[in-house]
């Protein structure tokens, strides 16, 4: 993946923030066979001409007036598992929302679902498996979840016959959107993610320990999520969801039993050329060992 520019352009808490990137390579052009010569029914760099047909026969008893602004929900079966999505916009760029822990297509981008312009931009706002009304199946917790989560939005694009997206991810969904952009670098063409991780530390586990339990939350902050699972699962989940993150920091950790944290607080970005003679020591000897 050949990247044009990084721009930070947010900051917040444990090293979150919002990248957005843009690659200067494109899939080179993809032929089809000869269809209708509606522009929204033509395949292009960005999806197969059977997405948008998806799209028209969806809004097909719409009036016409709210064809473009409507918001569409659809199921696939995806990796053995039936997908919640919901989509809208009229727009050949692509737009792949993914939602934070335990989030949901309207918890978390109601306001992008209804206010993004649809003239430029088609939304694909997914549920996770476990999540949202992509249950069943209730929701499992293996150590990759992340992981699992990212083949499950790869699959669903290449089910849906997309070629190429922008991805937008929050929190959790910033977390996939990474691995998903690593896994299927010619998928993505744009990034952008905030709230995410880029590793978790001991003041990560101990935040996390203190949002636990959901009694101690705002009703501002619960009660989305409870509309949506009821005080049992969202309970239940969310606390496994803490306990995941835990699994994830401490298991992980055995990868750097034998690593070796060096500050050099006058380094700079170029400190293996500024103090090349005390990085080279150093580096040496570390491979040495």
């Amino acid at each position: 993946m050949s990247v044009k520019f990084t721009r930070h352009i947010g900051t917040c808490a444990y090293r979150r923030l919002i990248a957005l990137k843009c690659h200067i390579k494109r899939p080179s052009a993809i032929k089809c066979n000869p269809i209708s010569m509606s522009t929204r029914q033509l395949a292009t760099e960005n999806a197969d001409s059977g997405f948008f047909a998806m799209m028209q026969n969806a809004r097909a008893n719409l009036p016409d007036s709210e064809k473009q602004s409507a918001i569409l929900s659809h199921k696939e079966k995806v990796n053995g598992v039936d997908l919640h999505f919901e989509t809208t916009g009229v727009g050949e760029e692509i737009i792949l929302l993914l939602p934070g822990a335990l989030g949901s297509t309207r918890t978390d981008f109601e306001k992008q679902l209804t206010e993004f312009n649809k003239s430029d931009y088609t939304l694909v706002a997914m549920d996770p498996r476990g999540y949202g009304r992509s249950i069943p199946p209730e929701r499992t917790w293996p150590l990759e979840f992340l992981q699992r989560d990212a083949d499950d939005a790869i699959q669903l694009c290449k089910t849906l016959g997309l070629r190429r997206i922008s991805l937008l991810g929050w929190s959790d969904g910033g977390n996939t959107g990474m691995i998903l952009a690593g896994k299927e670098p010619s998928l993505v063409s744009k990034l952008v993610v905030w709230g995410a991780n880029a590793y978790v530390t001991q003041q990560d586990v101990d935040a996390f320990q203190k949002i636990r339990d959901i009694s101690s939350w705002s009703d501002r902050m619960r009660e989305p999520f409870m509309k949506l699972y009821g005080k049992d699962y969202f309970q239940k989940h969310w606390s496994l969801w803490v306990d995941a993150y835990i699994a994830y920091f401490t298991d992980r950790r055995d990868l750097f039993l034998f690593s070796r944290l060096l500050v050099m607080p006058e380094g700079k970005h170029n400190l293996h050329i500024r103090y090349s003679k005390e990085f080279n020591t150093i580096v040496e000897g570390f491979l040495k060992k």
